[in-house]
């Protein structure tokens, strides 16, 4: 998977993409749906692409990986492993949790950071807003955030946006939304999917 084109297919190929309309987290509709949940419940093929993800920072220098609850988890579990054995060391791996729209790190992991150098990650980024409270969640314990890493881009987020050093990602694609007062798929009559994305919210209207 050397280019997106490949990985986009790969993506399909395990019917992480789908195609309708629905509601995004931002509240905006749009005609494609990246379904991690597709994803996670496949070990080995999160397992590949976390390892294409840990090729990306194989030359960057950290020792521990972060992500927010709940799919980062997993993709921070497998880019530490991965990690380890690319650079024949030890990376760990933690994770952050919500609270009161905050990002923070419990469970003893903000002294696991402290100190050390680490590589932000997440799943899909949009605008940006839930990896860059993870980058200010270790910030504040006084991890070193030596970058950021998404399996997909699908927002044209930029380092600057989430205050980060870097940021790579497995895919970057820019699939269309729009506001819902504007919709063309609500103009046309085009059902919101309500098994995927915000429109599951909408089962009891």
């Amino acid at each position: 998977m050397s280019e997106n084109n490949d990985v986009l297919e790969f993506l399909k190929k395990h019917n992480a993409i789908v195609y309708g309309h629905f509601i995004y987290t931002s509240g905006k509709h749009g005609k494609v749906y990246i379904n991690k949940d597709a994803l996670y419940i496949k070990p080995k093929v999160i397992s590949e692409l976390c390892l294409e993800m840990s090729k990306i920072v194989q030359n960057i220098d950290f020792d521990v990986v972060c992500a927010p609850t709940i799919g980062g988890v997993i993709l921070s579990q497998w880019i530490a492993y991965h990690s380890s054995n690319l650079k024949n060391c030890e990376i760990l791996s933690i994770f952050s949790e919500e609270v009161d729209g905050k990002r923070v790190l419990k469970r003893g992991y903000d002294k696991v950071i402290e100190n050390k150098k680490v590589i932000v990650v997440d799943d899909v980024l949009t605008t940006g807003s839930s990896i860059k409270k993870v980058i200010d969640a270790v910030r504040s314990c006084n991890g070193i955030v030596q970058g950021s890493l998404a399996l997909v881009n699908r927002g044209n987020v930029t380092a600057d946006d989430i205050g980060s050093p870097f940021l790579k990602s497995l895919l970057d694609i820019n699939f269309e939304s729009f506001e819902p007062e504007v919709c063309p798929l609500c103009k046309n009559n085009i059902p919101i999917n309500r098994d995927l994305g915000k429109g599951k919210k909408m089962q009891n209207l």
